[in-house]
């Protein structure tokens, strides 16, 4: 098990904005590729008046992104070659904690890679993260994992709405390797509209 405290010359916490789950410019559809992975998506437009946009919009998407490391300054740092040697078919990495650890998108976006292409990967735990940016990669990569059994995701401070509930429960169904999932302290809004009138729950 490896911990994020213990890796070093790692770079800092970045603020990005959110919803930038897709390099590609919006209506430009991903070329054919021969990597064996499935391309990132382009952006679709949002549904909804945008009084009813929550922070994280990009994921009220139908279709949403496939994780990937797309380059940039986290290239550089200890926590991408980690990851990126996770990927590898020589790997014996089978715990990785990252918890608390405050990822960046990029950050984010290269461990949804690892959890979707490591052949060895296990269990990963990422608890107390502050945003859905942090944790929805990693969820959306277990879809495509083969070999994830345990992931513990638990926060006070997440707060998942209609589209994001959606796409969660749509990547978890499709990993069939998980055995055990923990989301303690999560908070679901859904909405329903009944009579024209908006309850939310």
């Amino acid at each position: 098990m490896i911990k994020q405290s213990s890796l070093t010359g790692a770079p800092s916490p970045r603020s990005y904005p959110p919803g930038l789950f897709s390099s590609l410019p919006r209506g430009v559809m991903p070329p054919n590729t021969n990597l064996g992975r499935s391309a990132t998506l382009p952006r679709q437009p949002l549904e909804g008046p945008p009084d009813k946009r929550s922070s994280d919009s990009v994921v009220s998407k139908t279709w949403y992104p496939t994780p990937a490391c797309e380059g940039g300054p986290h290239n550089s740092g200890t926590l991408h070659d980690l990851l990126l040697a996770a990927r590898e078919s020589y790997s014996r990495l089978h715990g990785l904690d990252l918890s608390k650890a405050q990822l960046s998108l990029e950050d984010s976006m290269c461990l949804g890679e690892t959890v979707r292409l490591s052949p060895s990967l296990h269990s990963l735990k990422l608890e107390g993260a502050s945003r859905l940016s942090e944790v929805l990669p990693a969820l959306l990569g277990a879809g495509e994992s083969s070999s994830l059994q345990m992931m513990s995701l638990g926060s006070p401070r997440l707060s998942l709405e209609d589209g994001s509930i959606a796409m969660s429960a749509r990547a978890l169904a499709n990993c069939s390797t998980l055995r055990l999932l923990s989301i303690e302290g999560w908070s679901f809004k859904i909405e329903v509209q009944l009579k024209n009138l908006d309850f939310m729950f």
